[in-house]
């Protein structure tokens, strides 16, 4: 069997980049909130606390075939996405299965929209 060359874009995506992601059929596997508290050096001591960042796990899908109805085949790459200055985190969870797929991520200006991180909000369809 040859290799197929992939052709990535780009290794690194950030927010400009958004618009052009896909996100249906990703894979989360794992979520984590990570609080930032800026540390002096020199002095060691903790310094202040500047924000929350809430880190998904996911495969991500940088390419389909699915030209073969029998036989798909996705190139992934285990990827994890950073929501930087998180000031309100909601989940609702329904049903039992644990193992899940990523419908669509939608953005839209938040409340604050000069704000750091942009002040959107993101919501994540299943």
């Amino acid at each position: 069997m040859g290799r197929t060359k992939l052709g990535v874009e780009k290794w690194i995506w950030t927010d400009a980049d958004f618009e052009k992601m896909g996100w249906h059929d990703v894979r989360p596997h794992g979520i984590a909130r990570y609080e930032k508290v800026d540390r002096d050096e020199e002095t060691g001591s903790e310094g202040h606390f500047s924000g929350v960042e809430l880190l998904l796990d996911i495969d991500y899908i940088l390419k389909g075939d699915t030209s073969d109805p029998k036989l798909w085949k996705f190139w992934v790459a285990p990827s994890t996405l950073v929501f930087e200055n998180v000031a309100d985190f909601q989940m609702k969870w329904v049903g039992v299965m644990l193992d899940w797929e990523m419908d669509d991520i939608g953005r839209e200006p938040g409340r604050y929209p000069g704000a750091a991180g942009g002040g959107n909000n993101f919501f994540l369809a299943t």
